[in-house]
């Protein structure tokens, strides 16, 4: 079961210390994903035809980070403290659910890299894309991603963020359906040279399988970390 924290928030000089951690991600995730409304961005295939630049789960994911770090900034600028809560908590289920989708992706990604499939999932085309590109949205998405687990007290890996995966999982299975309904094709290579339709069965369940495994991951190192902050606080030895 996942731990429960209290949101009633931290000292003060770690609370900042994560405010300008989240501005900063919020700013860089803005930039990065409003270059791709940017005429130079038009050389990516996502660019044009159905669905934009949706068609790919690197994207969405990346979209859910922003829409994350948005929610973590919010959460404390907003007027009410009802409302500050509310967000806090949205947050962490965010965060806890794309914790195990960010690394994923990198690690799906960099492995088929390595063992020289990349052009298995990228098909944007060699030369189309800017260098910076490709780090931030499959290696600087994950490293964030860790920065965040260590560094937010208010990560519970509650059972809601595992549900999450799930219905993140059914959903891009389902629209990578459409899409290939509608263009012809699968998003990725990859996903067009496995045999249909238990090719694509099998990549989602592995994928799924993955996705599980580094949420239990980060749900056990999130524990581990909490447990000795609370035997090294004084007071709590206190109460005991």
């Amino acid at each position: 079961m996942a731990s429960s924290t209290s949101y009633r928030g931290l000292i003060p000089q770690r609370a900042n210390v994560e405010f300008i951690f989240h501005v900063a991600a919020l700013v860089l995730y803005s930039r990065v994903w409003l270059w791709h409304t940017t005429p130079a961005a038009m050389a990516l295939p996502g660019a044009t035809g159905f669905g934009w630049f949706f068609r790919y789960l690197t994207f969405c994911s990346y979209t859910l980070q922003l829409v994350q770090f948005a929610l973590c900034v919010l959460c404390r600028i907003l007027p009410s403290e009802k409302a500050r809560v509310v967000t806090s908590i949205a947050a962490d289920r965010l965060a806890c659910a794309l914790f195990g989708l960010a690394n994923m992706i990198s690690a799906m990604f960099y492995t088929i890299e390595s063992t020289g499939g990349k052009g298995l999932i990228d098909a944007s085309g060699r030369g189309a894309k800017p260098w910076w590109l490709g780090e931030t949205v499959h290696m600087l998405n994950s490293i964030i991603a860790w920065i965040d687990l260590f560094l937010v007290e208010e990560r519970t890996f509650h059972g809601h963020s595992r549900a999450l995966i799930v219905f993140f999982i059914v959903t891009y299975c389902s629209w990578a359906l459409v899409v290939k309904r509608v263009h012809g094709t699968f998003p990725y290579p990859l996903m067009n040279i496995l045999p249909f339709p238990w090719g694509f069965v099998g990549l989602a369940a592995a994928a799924s399988c993955v996705l599980l495994s580094i949420f239990e991951l980060g749900r056990r190192l999130k524990d581990a970390q909490r447990n000795r902050r609370r035997r090294g606080d004084p007071s709590s030895r206190k109460e005991r």
